[in-house]
């Protein structure tokens, strides 16, 4: 049984009703028994796609090529109505590059940390840096909903 820090859900709960944080990144504990917070990263309002698409290049830059991560982030875009929308996604970083153990033990542990974050609807697993690109994201995004 995985152990997940209560802050892991009060987060969510907090970028879902209060807008409290842009993104978040998790991480195991080094004993692999828990998931902890990792990153906060601050609240700000994106208010076009270019200031969204920065802010999801300072995630991208805080992740580790050799060391995988769960995310939530929340994108802000325009839907096919014209009306500005904003949706929080999962997103599960397992770089391929890293130990074939880390890789295990996140995607089997994943389920644990999805079970904290209710009615979070869209999901998407990204494997390496091509896989991080903004745009190819938002569509799957904007495909989800």
């Amino acid at each position: 049984m995985i152990a997940v820090e209560e802050d892991v859900a009060s987060i969510y709960n907090g970028m879902k009703m209060s807008k409290e944080h842009k993104y978040a990144i998790f991480k195991m504990t080094d004993d692999w028994l828990g998931i902890v917070v990792d990153y906060r990263g601050e609240s700000r309002s994106t208010l076009t796609k270019e200031e969204d698409k920065a802010v999801f290049a300072e995630l991208s830059a805080r992740l580790s090529d050799d060391q995988p991560r769960y995310v939530l982030y929340d994108f802000r875009f325009t839907d096919n109505d014209g009306r500005i929308t904003e949706k929080i996604a999962f997103l599960f970083w397992c770089p391929d590059s890293a130990s074939t153990k880390r890789q295990m033990v996140y995607t089997t542990s994943k389920g644990y940390i999805m079970a904290k974050f209710e009615g979070l609807m869209i999901k998407l697993q990204a494997n390496d840096r091509d896989e991080l690109n903004f745009e190819d994201i938002l569509l799957k995004v904007e495909k989800q909903l």
